[in-house]
């Protein structure tokens, strides 16, 4: 009688469990960054350690300050380069964590996978629980490869029908947020369930999983059906692993969406979850537009993009940055020709990674004005300055404010 939260960590606890009760589980992965990584360090020092226990599980990814903007920086990147080098553990600077993290073949179904930053939850996709955690969790973690946590209670979310032409996992994933609000899914695991989800693709599933942050969520999980068996077989990964859910499983609450019903949907300043139908903001003046982070960088974002580019020989009459999840998707998007239209429009093409989403890179925007992007936070200040709003919506919608300088009447 378990969901899958339930079961996947009675198998890391060793023993059954449910809801309520405090556990310690296996890890089965670990990710870091340069943001949280060198607090885990501090802590995993201060905690008098030697070694990690499992460094082949571990990845830390240099995405946040990238490329690195001074001296101070320059010595965290350091540490962090020190501290892996001892340890045997990976390191890459090839882009966003949480897509260079999948790339690496870290997600496998059936697993736990924790990382030091919140959108960890991405990786709930791919039938694993995936939690973001604090530096000093991390620290623990690596110490001794065992997560100390309490089994969440999970809310089912069943998708019905079939996403509409020009609606997206973005849209998904803001409509779901407005139903459950900022708060809605505090300490709570999100699994999904119904007919609805063959309309979801893989990247759909990362958005949404992404986005289930937004929610307070302490984890967002899709069932391994034939869609993800196939991504994963693609990777060269099993899913023999998967979990599913027993159907007498008990749920704090169950909500039905019907996918058909979704239009194209916009957050507007300054959280997530004020997340209204496009139509509600047409016509408002876009000063910048930015595509791609770890939401939406990814090349199928890129495919739907390009399509609209093709659309008209009208260049982008708003400042217009794009941001690709890692180097694979930057030299997919050039060998498909993505990059060079982009550039044509007159967009700005960024280093991979998370660039302005989160204020830590070149990208601020000035005074006044209105940002449009596909990053999953628009909180004030998200992007360096206070004095600019931030809208969210998937990467079509984004497109086409960038092309008509506002919010489209229709997408």
């Amino acid at each position: 009688m378990g969901t899958i939260v339930e079961k996947i960590l009675s198998r890391k606890a060793g023993k059954d469990v449910r809801a309520g009760e405090i556990i310690t589980a296996e890890v089965d992965a670990i990710l870091t960054n340069d943001a949280a990584g060198p607090l885990a360090i501090d802590y995993f020092r201060k905690m008098g350690a030697g070694k990690v226990v499992h460094p082949e599980r571990i990845a830390a990814i240099v995405d946040h300050y990238v490329p690195c903007p001074n001296s101070r920086v320059a010595g965290l990147h350091q540490m962090l380069y020190d501290f892996c080098s001892d340890n045997g553990i990976r390191l890459s600077t090839s882009g966003i964590a949480h897509q260079v993290f999948d790339e690496l073949g870290y997600v496998i179904p059936g697993g736990l996978i924790i990382g030091s930053d919140s959108h960890t939850t991405t990786h709930g996709y791919a039938g694993c629980i995936a939690i973001g955690v604090g530096a000093s969790d991390t620290a623990s973690a690596m110490i001794d490869g065992e997560l100390w946590l309490k089994v969440p209670e999970t809310i089912l979310v069943e998708f019905k029908g079939s996403l509409r032409s020009g609606v997206y996992g973005k849209d998904v994933a803001l409509y779901l947020l407005s139903v459950l609000g900022a708060a809605g899914g505090n300490y709570k695991a999100i699994e999904f369930t119904g007919e609805g989800l063959s309309s979801l693709s893989i990247v759909d599933r990362k958005t949404i999983c992404n986005l289930a942050a937004e929610c307070s969520a302490k984890c967002a999980v899709f069932p391994v059906d034939s869609i993800a068996e196939e991504y994963i077989s693609s990777r060269g990964l099993s899913a023999g692993e998967a979990v599913y859910p027993d159907k007498d499983a008990s749920y704090l609450e169950k909500l039905t969406i019907d996918l058909g019903s979704i239009p194209p949907m916009i957050s507007k300043p300054a959280r997530a979850d004020i997340a209204v139908p496009v139509s509600e903001c047409a016509d408002l003046r876009i000063d910048m537009a930015v595509i791609g982070t770890c939401t939406n960088g990814r090349i199928e974002d890129f495919m739907e993009v390009d399509r609209i580019l093709c659309e008209t020989e009208e260049p982008f009459r708003s400042e217009t940055l794009v941001i690709p999840a890692s180097q694979a998707v930057l030299s997919e998007m050039m060998e498909r020709g993505y990059a060079q239209r982009l550039v044509a429009k007159g967009a700005m093409l960024l280093p991979p990674g998370c660039g302005p989403c989160c204020g830590s890179s070149p990208g601020t925007p000035r005074d006044g004005m209105n940002v449009i992007s596909t990053a999953n936070r628009n909180f004030i200040g998200r992007m360096g300055n206070v004095r600019s709003d931030i809208y969210l919506a998937s990467p079509a919608t984004v497109a086409r404010a960038a092309l008509k300088g506002r919010i489209p009447r229709e997408d």
